[in-house]
């Protein structure tokens, strides 16, 4: 799961919509529900490129432009 910047968020006009969701507590429980079923949860950098990732061979595209990303 990626980290996200809440703090940042809330200072949008998604803040409403943001907050009552509850992201934090979503991510507590996801935590949760991992260990009780045994598995690794792992949280990476918001700016990590995961979007310019191959998924079948794992090399980060540094050229890809925003439309192409998948």
């Amino acid at each position: 799961m990626e980290k996200l910047n809440i703090r940042g968020m809330l200072k949008s006009n998604l803040s409403r919509s943001i907050h009552e969701i509850g992201w934090g507590k979503l991510v507590e429980m996801i935590k949760y529900k991992a260990k009780w079923y045994g598995r690794k949860f792992i949280q990476i950098d918001r700016w990590f490129p995961s979007s310019k990732k191959c998924w079948a061979c794992g090399e980060i595209n540094d050229g890809l432009k925003r439309g192409e990303r998948g």
